[in-house]
């Protein structure tokens, strides 16, 4: 059935997707606490609103934004091709299907019977050889 390279598609699309959320649910903790050591490292502990800010974010945090996003990011490519290489089988499928169909329309076979064959060669061939004779 040409439904079964859809189904196919669909149950694996499913599953990375399901894979890419169990992922990013699981980051999501390190990412707050990434946040939560810059956010700290901007207070001070006496007067936050006089304390000069620094100009930019610890390193650690930008290299962990980086490995989020380029997994996401692979991810979501890899999902994609999925879904493009579902939809060629998909598509291959159905191709065949379609044009099996019209084979199936040929004129049906004649069968022949092969024992009644080889009874009428077997007459044919006794007419020509004369009977046996008997010596006696």
């Amino acid at each position: 059935m040409p439904y079964r390279a859809m189904l196919f598609t669909l149950l694996t699309t499913l599953l990375a997707l399901i894979v890419a959320a169990m992922w990013a649910r699981a980051v999501s903790p390190m990412l707050r606490t990434a946040r939560e050591a810059v956010e700290a490292a901007d207070m001070t502990a006496t007067n936050p609103a006089t304390a000069p800010r620094p100009a930019t974010r610890p390193e650690s945090y930008e290299n962990l934004r980086k490995v989020i996003r380029g997994t996401l990011i692979m991810s979501f490519v890899l999902i994609c091709l999925l879904l493009f290489v579902g939809f060629i089988a998909t598509s291959r499928e159905w191709i065949r299907y379609s044009t099996r169909k019209r084979e199936r329309q040929r004129e049906r076979t004649q069968y022949v019977d092969a024992w009644k064959l080889a009874g009428d060669r077997l007459k044919a061939d006794s007419d020509d050889i004369p009977p046996p004779q008997d010596d006696a």
